[in-house]
């Protein structure tokens, strides 16, 4: 969940709100308790950027355990928006864009512009990062 490439106050503002969020699942047995370790994690252009995924570990045959991990991913996603820490990993593909677009300037808009213009017979698969720009 969540998940950095920027500099590291981004980070650390990232590792601190997911410690705090999957301690609940911990505490309920349903997250294997790593004291809140992320788990990932690297120094990029001199240390002056880094890059963090929020880990969390549970047994993928728990129907119980699926639902949180659901549960924490969205609320990462709110967080990042509504406390401004980026655009986290699991921001891609339409969906997110246009959910994260209005508190990041728009951005899914110029970038299916930018698709229409580089690629418009859609010879590259958009869904990662942009659909082209539909013809109004």
């Amino acid at each position: 969940m969540l998940g950095s490439f920027d500099t590291w106050d981004m980070g650390v503002t990232q590792s601190e709100w997911i410690a705090q969020a999957k301690r609940k699942y911990i505490d309920q047995g349903i997250f294997l308790d790593d004291g809140g370790d992320l788990g990932c994690g690297g120094t990029f252009e001199n240390a002056h950027l880094g890059y963090l995924e929020g880990i969390f570990l549970y047994a993928s045959g728990d129907p119980q355990a699926l639902i949180a991990s659901g549960e924490i991913i969205e609320a990462g996603c709110d967080a990042a928006i509504e406390q401004a820490m980026g655009i986290p990993i699991a921001a891609f593909g339409c969906e997110m864009n246009q959910r994260f677009g209005p508190a990041c300037r728009n951005y899914p808009l110029w970038m299916s512009k930018i698709k229409k213009a580089l690629d418009p017979n859609t010879a590259s698969d958009p869904f990662f990062y942009a659909e082209p720009e539909e013809d109004r």
